[in-house]
């Protein structure tokens, strides 16, 4: 199963999981929404890079020593 697939999934599951509980999973739901939207139109090596970049500039350099290309 690929990254985007799991993303599709894990979305209807929030999906439901917020109509069930009338509301309280919004927040989820749009996060996975977003992704799934990034998945959609990003390729995973550039999902890859763009999650790196976004960890790096948090101060995260520490847990991962990022390659640069």
């Amino acid at each position: 199963m690929h990254q985007s697939d799991r993303i599709e999934r894990a979305l209807a599951i929030a999906a439901y999981i917020t109509l069930r509980q009338e509301g309280r999973g919004a927040l989820l739901l749009q996060r996975l929404n977003t992704e799934a939207e990034n998945a959609r139109r990003e390729s995973p090596v550039a999902l890859a890079r763009r999650v790196l970049e976004n960890y790096s500039r948090a101060g995260g350099t520490k847990a991962i020593r990022l390659i640069q290309p």
